[in-house]
């Protein structure tokens, strides 16, 4: 995992992502878009893996199982995909 309070890698990765996306320079700038992106990246993880933290996360530690690796990819391509449409 991420060791990011036992967050997945993969949600930490696609967490990075929503921030250089909707990240603030201005601190007068709202955080809407931001949180409503990361709702839509933990619900998507929670549905497809049952969540994003390694602990809740039944096969997060078998790297070696190519299924759950592309399982994970698409988890997070998905979500980027919805946040994409449904934000910006």
């Amino acid at each position: 995992g991420g060791y990011v309070k036992d967050r997945c890698a993969f949600f930490q990765s696609a967490a990075v992502i929503i921030g250089f996306w909707f990240g603030r320079i201005d601190s007068s700038v709202k955080r809407d878009n931001c949180r409503e992106a990361m709702e839509i990246l933990s619900e998507t993880f929670s549905r497809n893996l049952g969540g994003y933290l390694c602990k809740n996360m039944e096969k997060c530690s078998d790297f070696q199982n190519e299924e759950y690796i592309e399982l994970l990819s698409y988890t997070v391509v998905e979500a980027l995909e919805s946040i994409l449409k449904k934000i910006v």
